[in-house]
């Protein structure tokens, strides 16, 4: 059956890519392709993208507005999205001169998405680290952290307060209405 064309969402686009030939090779048999969400840079593909930058600006800058001066963000860096979430996260800090510490920013990659975030996170509050907000990099990870809340008997938002990304369903159902950042769906 022929096709008109091959729409693309690209993992670990951080890091460089071994299928770039596959891509070449495409172009090459005139197959037009688009990237979504994210993209090789080496390739400069057609793509449609969000500001992902904009988003992290916007979910530190919430919680900044809110009185916070002690937020931690978790970043999944293999993924241009969460480098340029963290990157947000960091200007809005830097605009509202908050001082950011050194451990207020935690990566992460693919493989390890479950197990480093919640263990960091976990190691924070039981070190005593004066935290008091969380921006996740999406909203997956957020549900995973309300959870380490939860059990560490830590209200939401009366006692610390969080930001999610991408407006998904699973951010909805939850018992603690999550704020988030709205991934355009149209």
């Amino acid at each position: 059956e022929p096709f008109d064309g091959v729409i693309i969402e690209p993992t670990k686009s951080a890091i460089s890519n071994p299928n770039i030939g596959y891509y070449l090779n495409m172009e090459h048999q005139n197959i037009p392709y688009i990237m979504i969400h994210a993209y090789y840079e080496e390739l400069e593909p057609l793509s449609i993208t969000m500001n992902d930058e904009k988003g992290g600006y916007l979910q530190a800058e919430h919680l900044i507005q809110l009185g916070h001066k002690n937020i931690v963000g978790f970043f999944k860096t293999d993924d241009l999205q969460g480098v340029k979430r963290m990157k947000g996260f960091i200007k809005a800090q830097r605009h509202y001169g908050v001082t950011i510490n050194p451990n207020g920013i935690v990566t992460y990659d693919s493989s390890d998405k479950v197990n480093k975030p919640i263990q960091t996170f976990i190691k924070l509050l039981d070190q005593g680290v004066k935290l008091t907000a969380i921006v996740c990099y999406n909203d997956e990870l957020a549900i995973n952290m309300l959870e380490v809340l939860r059990e560490k008997n830590i209200r939401v938002p009366e006692d610390f307060s969080m930001v999610g990304f991408d407006d998904s369903l699973i951010g909805r159902l939850t018992a603690v209405k999550l704020t988030t950042i709205q991934h355009p769906q149209s």
